[in-house]
Parts: structure tokens; C-alpha cells; sequence
């Protein structure tokens, strides 16, 4: 199985997932773990924030709305979790919060440029899956 046949294996599975409200939804349910990822993230004025593998947007939607000066943009390979989270970040007011598709390879050309330069960066020390931009 090459990797985009992989990947299109983990899509599936993530949408039906998503679409039952099984794993997918419950699994960031734990406040406790959301509180401790906050407390460890260090983000500073003037930093994009991006979400890779946003699902329910676990992450994005606290980080956008405890820091509305700052772009929060949430990736992720199952469309019907990126509607869900644009209509509910509509119904909630966030404006800095924004949700892209990805087919889980090749990085959308809107945000090439900003994980380039942040990877080349001197200050550049860790890869993971909420990059700051």
C-alpha cells in the first residue's frame, strides 16, 4: 500500500467516525489534557497559529478564542469535521479562526510559505502537530 492510499484508508475511517459521533468526537473530550496543552504552549504576540489534524477542533477553538489577535487556522483530511467547525466558529464569533482541507500530503500553497520559514528559522527547534507560524 503506497501513502496515499494510506492516508486515504485513515480519511475513511475518520469519516466514518466523525459521522456516527464515535471515537473521533469523544476522544478530545478531556479537559483536563485541553488545560495541560494550553498551559505548555508558549504563544507569543504577532505568531499564526496552525492546527494540523484540527478534527473537532479540539485545540483551535480555545487557543482562537483565548488569543483573538492572533490567526488560528485549523487543517485537517475530513471535510465534513472542517463544515462542522467553520459553521460553529460562525455561530460563536470567532473571526480568527479559520479550517482548511488537506489530502494529507501536500500542504495547501496558502501556507508553503509560512511553515518554510518557520522551518528554516534559527529559533526552529521542534516539529509537531500545532506548528506556530
Amino acid at each position: 500500500m503506497d501513502i496515499k492510499e494510506s492516508i486515504n484508508d485513515t480519511r475513511k475511517g475518520f469519516e466514518e467516525s466523525f459521522a456516527t459521533g464515535d471515537f473521533y468526537n469523544r476522544q478530545t473530550q478531556d479537559t483536563e489534557h485541553l488545560d495541560k496543552i494550553l498551559g505548555f504552549l508558549k504563544i507569543s504576540d504577532g505568531m499564526r497559529i496552525l492546527d494540523l489534524g484540527t478534527g473537532s477542533g479540539y485545540l483551535s477553538f480555545p487557543i482562537a478564542k483565548n488569543n483573538p489577535g492572533f490567526d488560528v487556522i485549523g487543517l485537517d483530511i475530513v471535510n465534513a469535521a472542517l463544515e462542522a467547525n467553520r459553521t460553529r466558529a460562525d455561530v460563536e464569533g470567532i473571526k480568527n479562526l479559520s479550517f482548511v482541507s488537506y489530502d494529507g500530503i501536500d500542504f495547501p500553497s496558502i501556507l508553503q510559505i509560512s511553515i518554510l520559514q518557520k522551518l528554516y528559522a534559527s529559533d526552529f527547534k521542534k516539529v509537531s502537530p500545532l506548528v506556530l507560524l
